[in-house]
C-alpha cells in the first residue's frame, strides 16, 4: 500500500486519539472532589486576606455597598475554580504554589498591611492560570480540527509516512518534529484506491494509539470494531443498532410530529467497556439514514462475530452454499426462503442466475408431480437464485426491539442500547432494533403521554413488528424502558394480528414443510421486558397482564421503589406507576384467576386470593448502587447485573428461579440481586 493511501486511515484515527485526549475520561466523585474544593476555598481565602491586610474586615465595612457585587459573585467564582480544577489539573496545582507563597509572605507583617507584593503575586496567577486554560481549549478544541484539516489534501507528506520494507503493512511516520518517528501498521482489505476497506487490523505502536480490529470503509473504521488503547489497555467496541422512526424530528432532537410512514436506518455506535471510560463516548455514526427499504437496513446490521477473521496469509473469500427444496404431502420447504402467500406453497420456480448468462437455468416443481421428493442445487460464490412468489428469510431468527421512553431522541436512544449491548454479550443471531416515537421534550410530560397512546403510534408499531415478521424473524423481543412500556401496553389490543398466540402455536403442524404464509409472518413473542415502565398499575394488573399472557410466558419488569422520575410522574398523573410499586404485581380481580396462570410454588405462598402474584418476575432495583444515577431511571445499560440479567433471559429463555446464579427469590414473584453495596469493602 502507498503511503498516500494509508495516510487516509492515519488522519481519522488521529483524530480518534485526538478526541478521547481533549475530551479526557469520567472521574470518580469522591474524597478527591472534597480536597479539592478546600484547597481552592483556602486560596480564596489566602488572597482576600493578603490583598486587602488586617483591616480587610473593616474596610469591607465601610465599603460594603460598593463590594456587594463580589459578595454575590464570590461563590460563583470559587465554583468556576473547582470545576476547571477538577478538569485540568494544572489549575490545582498553580493554586497550591500560589498559596504556599501566600503563606510564605504572612511572615513579613508589613507585607500584609500593604498588600502590594499579594497584589503582584495574585495578577502573575491570573496570567498563569489564563495560559494554562489557553494552552487546554487549544489542545483539545482547536487543535484536533487543524490538523484533521491541514492532513486533508495530502496526509503521507504532513506526517511523513514511510513503508516499512522489511515488513508488508507496516509503516512510520513523524507525528511530532521533537520526538522519534512512530510506528504503525494495517492488515487487512483494501478498495480500488488501495485504501483499508472491509475487515482490517490496525496497531498504532505509540503512548495513545490504537489496536483496532474491524469494519473499514474507504479508509475510516466505521464499525462493527473491538479496540483499546495501546498501552492503557482501555478498551472500546462500536456496534451497529437498526431503527424505526416515525417522527420528523432531527435526529438529536424530539418533536410531536408524525411521518406519513416509517422510515429505517441503521448507526453505528462506539461505546467504552473496560478501563477508564471515555466522556465522548458513546459517540455514534449514521451508516444508514432513512429508508423505507427495511431488508436494506437488515442488511447492514452485522455482528462483529459475523466478520470473519483475517491473517496475511489467508484472504477471505465468500462461501458458497447450496440451496434444498424439500416437500412432502403437506407442501414444499425452501431452505433459507419463506413464501409471500399460501398459494406459492405448491408451487416452486427456481431460477439460478450466474455471471455466464448460457449457464442460467430455470425449473418448475409442483405438489402434484409426486408425493415426496428432497433436490439439491449446488451453487458457485457467483450465483443468484430467484424464486417466484418466495422471498429471502432473515439470516437471523430473532430481533430485539427497544422501545424507548419520554424525552428520548433517536441519537440518545442509539446511545442507551448500543452501551448496553456493548458490556453485554448479545448473540449475533439477534438483529437489534429502536423504535423511535415522538417522545417530546422535557417539559412536554403531558402530551407525551398523549402521543405515547396515539392510534398512529400504535399502528406504527404494529406495522414494523409486522414487517419484521415479513422479512422471517421466528422470534421478536420487547424492551421497554419509562414511557415506552405505555407504548407498547397501548398496542396489546392489537398484537393477535402479528404475534403468533400459544393457541395459534399448538394447533399448527409440527412439519417444517407446512410452513405458510400466515405463520411466517406471525413471529413468536419471545419475551417482554419492562425497565422502570411508566404505566398505570391497575390497569396492567387487571386488564394488561392478561392479555400479554396470550402471546408470551416471559414477563420480565425491572422496578425501584425510590425511582424519582416514575414518584414524580405519579403526582403529576395521579395514578400509581408501574415501575415503583415492585411487590404489588398481584391479582386486582380473584375471579379471572387460573390455575393455568400460576406456578405452583407462587400459589403455594399465599392462600389470599386477593393477592396471588401474577405469573412474571419482578425485579427488585431499589438496592442496587452500582453505576445508578441519582434519580434512579435509566441504569439498565451501565449495571452489569441488570445488563447480564437482561441478556441471560433473552438468550436463554429461562425464567428469574432458573437464574438464581444472579438472583435471589426474595417474595412470591419477586426477586433481587445477590449483590453487595458499592460502600461494602474487605478489611
Amino acid at each position: 500500500m502507498e503511503p498516500g493511501n494509508i495516510g487516509v486511515s492515519l488522519r481519522h484515527m488521529y483524530k480518534r486519539e485526538l478526541l478521547r485526549k481533549s475530551n479526557g475520561h469520567y472521574v470518580k466523585s469522591n474524597s478527591e472532589e472534597l480536597w479539592t474544593f478546600l484547597l481552592v476555598f483556602t486560596f480564596a481565602f489566602m488572597v482576600g486576606f493578603v490583598i486587602w491586610g488586617a483591616n480587610g474586615v473593616e474596610f469591607y465595612l465601610q465599603n460594603w455597598k460598593e463590594l456587594e457585587f463580589l459578595g454575590f459573585s464570590f461563590p460563583a467564582v470559587i465554583y468556576i475554580i473547582f470545576k476547571l480544577s477538577l478538569i485540568l489539573r494544572w489549575v490545582l496545582y498553580w493554586i497550591i504554589v500560589t498559596t504556599a507563597l501566600f503563606f510564605f509572605m504572612s511572615s513579613n507583617q508589613k507585607d500584609i498591611l500593604k498588600g502590594e507584593s499579594g497584589k503582584f503575586l495574585f495578577s502573575a496567577f491570573i496570567i498563569v492560570e489564563s495560559i494554562t486554560i489557553f494552552i487546554y481549549i487549544f489542545q483539545r478544541a482547536i487543535y484536533p480540527p487543524l490538523v484533521h484539516y491541514w492532513s486533508k489534501n495530502d496526509a503521507a507528506k504532513f506526517w511523513n509516512i514511510k513503508p516499512d520494507f522489511k515488513k508488508e503493512g507496516y509503516y512510520s511516520c513523524k507525528r511530532n518534529i521533537f520526538r522519534k518517528r512512530n510506528k504503525f501498521s494495517y492488515v487487512g482489505q483494501l478498495n480500488s484506491n488501495l485504501e483499508p476497506n472491509g475487515f482490517g487490523k490496525w496497531t498504532s505502536q505509540w503512548a495513545l494509539g490504537e489496536c483496532l480490529s474491524g469494519f473499514w470503509e474507504n479508509g475510516k473504521p466505521i464499525g462493527p470494531f473491538k479496540s483499546r488503547e495501546y498501552r492503557t489497555g482501555y478498551s472500546f467496541a462500536n456496534v451497529r443498532i437498526g431503527y424505526a422512526s416515525i417522527t420528523d424530528a432531527d435526529i438529536n432532537k424530539n418533536t410531536f410530529n408524525f411521518l406519513p410512514d416509517l422510515v429505517y436506518g441503521v448507526s453505528g455506535v462506539e461505546c467504552s467497556v473496560s478501563g477508564k471510560f471515555f466522556s465522548d463516548l458513546p459517540r455514534t455514526n449514521m451508516i444508514l439514514e432513512h429508508t423505507d427499504d427495511l431488508q436494506e437496513a437488515i442488511d447492514k446490521i452485522i455482528h462483529f462475530s459475523d466478520i470473519q477473521d483475517l491473517s496475511e496469509d489467508v484472504p477471505i473469500e465468500p462461501i458458497a452454499t447450496n440451496l434444498s427444496v424439500i416437500c412432502t404431502s403437506d407442501g414444499f420447504d425452501v431452505k433459507g426462503y419463506v413464501p409471500i402467500a399460501e398459494e406459492y406453497i405448491s408451487k416452486v420456480n427456481i431460477s439460478r442466475l450466474q455471471n455466464n448468462p448460457n449457464e442460467s437455468f430455470s425449473e418448475t416443481k409442483t405438489i402434484h408431480d409426486f408425493s415426496y421428493f428432497a433436490m439439491i442445487f449446488p451453487t458457485h460464490v457467483s450465483d443468484t437464485f430467484r424464486i417466484d412468489g418466495w422471498v429471502k428469510k432473515a439470516s437471523v431468527a430473532e430481533a430485539f426491539v427497544f422501545i424507548p421512553g419520554f424525552n428520548s431522541t433517536l441519537v440518545s436512544s442509539m446511545k442507551l442500547v448500543g452501551q448496553f449491548i456493548s458490556l453485554g454479550t448479545l448473540s449475533s443471531s439477534f438483529k437489534p432494533f429502536i423504535y423511535v416515537w415522538p417522545g417530546g421534550s422535557l417539559l412536554g410530560f403531558g402530551k407525551a403521554v398523549q402521543f405515547a397512546e396515539h392510534e398512529t403510534t400504535k399502528a406504527m408499531l404494529i406495522k414494523f413488528i409486522k414487517e419484521l415478521g415479513l422479512k422471517g424473524f421466528e422470534k421478536i423481543h420487547l424492551v421497554c424502558h419509562s414511557m415506552g412500556a405505555r407504548v407498547a401496553l397501548n398496542a396489546l389490543d392489537d398484537f393477535d394480528t402479528v404475534f403468533e398466540t400459544f393457541n395459534q402455536k399448538l394447533k399448527r403442524p409440527r412439519s417444517a414443510c407446512t410452513l405458510n404464509s400466515l405463520q411466517h409472518v406471525l413471529p413468536t413473542l419471545a419475551s417482554f421486558t419492562l425497565l422502570n415502565p411508566e404505566a398505570e398499575l391497575v390497569k396492567f394488573c387487571k386488564f394488561q397482564y392478561e392479555q400479554l399472557r396470550k402471546f408470551t410466558k416471559l414477563i420480565t419488569l425491572y422496578g425501584s421503589g425510590n425511582d424519582i422520575a416514575l414518584i414524580s410522574a405519579e403526582y403529576i398523573l395521579w395514578i400509581k406507576e408501574l415501575g415503583a410499586h415492585p411487590y404489588r404485581l398481584v391479582h386486582q380481580d380473584p375471579v379471572t384467576v387460573t390455575v393455568e396462570h400460576i406456578r405452583e410454588d407462587i400459589e403455594s405462598l399465599t392462600s389470599d386470593t386477593h393477592h396471588i402474584p401474577l405469573d412474571m418476575d419482578v425485579i427488585n432495583c431499589s438496592d442496587l448502587d452500582m453505576n445508578v444515577h441519582v434519580a434512579r431511571h435509566a441504569y439498565f445499560n451501565l449495571n452489569k447485573y441488570v445488563v447480564d440479567d437482561i441478556i441471560d433471559l433473552m438468550t436463554t429463555g429461562k425464567r428469574a428461579h432458573d437464574r438464581d446464579h444472579r438472583l435471589l427469590n426474595i417474595e412470591s414473584n419477586v426477586y433481587g440481586f445477590l449483590s453487595a453495596p458499592s460502600y461494602v469493602v474487605s478489611a
